[in-house]
């Protein structure tokens, strides 16, 4: 493997890395909200934005990470995201 194959396969792992240390710190924050009452709705969809186009490369990454919740003693409608 050439020396820019490498550089490529240990930035991926990297990048990999970085994903998972944003995927813990969203766990904690749900594990917060959790001991205060709320509870994610509707489901775990956390994050947009993200495309799989080769021809879109700049589109790979994420744009935004995101949770909604509702608190079980505060009543409040949202609109359905589904």
């Amino acid at each position: 493997m050439s020396d820019e194959g490498k550089k490529i396969l240990e930035s991926t792992r990297n990048f990999r890395k970085y994903l998972e240390d944003i995927g813990r710190l969203l766990s904690k924050a749900e594990i917060m909200m959790l001991n205060h009452g709320y509870e994610a709705v509707p489901d775990n969809t956390a994050l947009v934005g993200a495309g799989a186009s080769i021809k879109k490369p700049e589109q790979w990454l994420l744009q935004d990470a995101f949770r909604f919740f509702r608190h079980k003693k505060i009543n409040i409608s949202w609109p359905s995201f589904q």
